[in-house]
């Protein structure tokens, strides 16, 4: 896993930042530092990073992220984060109602 997460950092491409996030995923979805990694990486300066960690974050189904994803729904200036921040809450939230 510690090889997945220095992958995660700014100083390579976003291909390999993204490619990191799904093998991290893949491999250690319960790793708290997966969570933080992906709630830090939610707000990077790279869309595509951002979005990618978005979408694994929300996949991750974690209740604490519930008002991270409302926010961004509700006031992104990115049309597509701000959907699938609302994707994302609508996952969590169907997940944690069953």
């Amino acid at each position: 896993m510690h090889t997945f997460e220095k992958f995660t950092a700014p100083e390579y491409p976003q291909d390999v930042r993204g490619a990191a996030l799904v093998g991290w995923l893949r491999v250690a979805p319960e790793d708290p530092k997966l969570a933080a990694a992906l709630r830090v990486l939610a707000r990077d300066r790279n869309r595509q990073v951002r979005e990618t960690a978005l979408e694994k974050l929300g996949s991750l189904h974690h209740g604490v992220d519930v008002s991270l994803f409302r926010t961004l729904a509700d006031s992104d200036p990115d049309p597509n984060v701000a959907a699938i921040a609302r994707d994302a809450l609508g996952e969590i939230e169907g997940f944690t109602k069953k």
